[in-house]
């Protein structure tokens, strides 16, 4: 099984939060979703172009955490996340 991960725990989010920046914080966790999300979807994309077939089986697990599926379901990301789901 491979494991999709989206986590808001980097480096460069936990800066902004330090900070106490709200809005780029908000934008950075967006534009981190948003990659982490597609990422994803490419993977299991490029999973199954590598079979050849769409009949072959693949198991995906899906981790996130809960700002990040606060995040996911909200700010304009909810069909690429329900895509990748």
């Amino acid at each position: 099984m491979k494991q999709i991960v989206i986590t808001l725990d980097s480096s460069d989010i936990l800066s902004l939060e330090k900070q106490g920046d709200k809005e780029a914080l908000v934008k950075a966790s967006h534009e981190s979703i948003e990659k982490q999300i597609e990422e994803g979807i490419l993977q299991i994309k490029s999973s199954k172009e590598s079979s050849g077939t769409e009949k072959e089986s693949f198991s995906f697990g899906l981790i996130i955490d809960g700002r990040s599926l606060e995040y996911s379901l909200g700010n304009g990301l909810e069909k690429s996340f329900f895509k990748l789901a």
